[in-house]
């Protein structure tokens, strides 16, 4: 989501009497991302690698197939 110009005027107006909340608010929701970001890299790179592993299962079944084939 964007902020629209006029949130953010309404957001410098809360920062004389807030500014520690709102940092921490920042602060927070940047650590979140962080987490969430960290989590999605994690599950992707577990995907792929059970799918390297399947792949290359199959080829070594495969080849093997095919040699007793040959024999």
């Amino acid at each position: 989501m964007i902020i629209t110009e006029i949130q953010k005027k309404e957001i410098e107006q809360l920062i004389p009497e807030h500014k520690e909340a709102l940092v921490a608010f920042g602060a927070d929701m940047y650590r979140r991302g962080l987490i969430t970001g960290a989590v999605w890299l994690a599950i992707g790179v577990g995907c792929g690698a059970v799918i390297e592993i399947l792949t290359e299962m199959y080829k070594h079944r495969k080849s093997e197939k095919e040699n007793k084939e040959e024999s």
